[in-house]
Formats: structure tokens, C-alpha cells, sequence
């Protein structure tokens, strides 16, 4: 919908929220594979609803000590691809004063 509108699909119309003006919209879907249908053009869609999660977790430097101010590049694998919206960040337990572990990069991958 174009911003400012809302649609009711119980009477079947869509509505401007600063308005009482309505247009009738045909809220019926064409059977499957019937012209103007999802699957019309052989375009199978699939819907997951499951969030993604995640499947792995690297450090990807080596074991040892760092002292602040070092950079540790944690990579993070997910079961399907994620999109970024942002500026996410993780708190990591270090020690007396916890520190964030900031996005890089890696929008709409796994």
C-alpha cells in the first residue's frame, strides 16, 4: 500500500487515513496457475516464516591475549541470508568493563 493508506479486508475496501474517501478493491486471489496468479508464469513462491539463526559462530583471530583497542574479527553464519538495518552490535563479556563487538559487513549473506 502507498503510504497513508490502510486496507480492511473484512468489508473489502482500502481506505486514506485523512480521509473517508473509499475505493472497492477486489480482495480475490486467481486460483493457482490461472493467469495473474503467483504461479502463472511457473514463479513458484515459497514462504518461510522461521527467522533466521544462527548456525556458527568463528573467531577468526588467532588464540592468544589482546590488550584494548586491538581488533577481534568475530564472523557470524546464519541459517538463511539476513538484511541489515542499522547499526547492530553484540556486548561481549571482557573482562571489568564490557565492550561491543561492531558490524563490518555481510548485508543479505548468510
Amino acid at each position: 500500500l502507498l503510504p497513508g493508506l490502510t486496507a480492511n479486508n473484512d468489508p473489502g475496501y482500502i481506505a486514506h487515513a485523512a480521509s473517508q474517501a473509499q475505493l472497492l478493491a477486489n480482495l480475490d486471489l486467481p486460483r493457482p496457475s490461472a493467469p495473474g496468479s503467483l504461479g502463472a508464469d511457473g514463479v513458484i513462491l515459497r514462504v518461510d516464516g522461521r527467522a533466521p539463526y544462527v548456525t556458527s559462530l568463528n573467531i577468526l583471530n588467532p588464540p592468544g591475549t589482546y590488550s584494548t583497542n586491538v581488533s577481534i574479527l568475530i564472523q557470524m553464519n546464519f541459517s538463511a541470508p539476513v538484511y541489515v538495518d542499522g547499526t547492530p552490535s553484540i556486548k561481549l563479556e571482557t573482562g571489568l568493563v564490557d565492550n561491543l563487538a561492531l558490524y563490518v559487513s555481510g548485508n543479505g549473506t548468510r
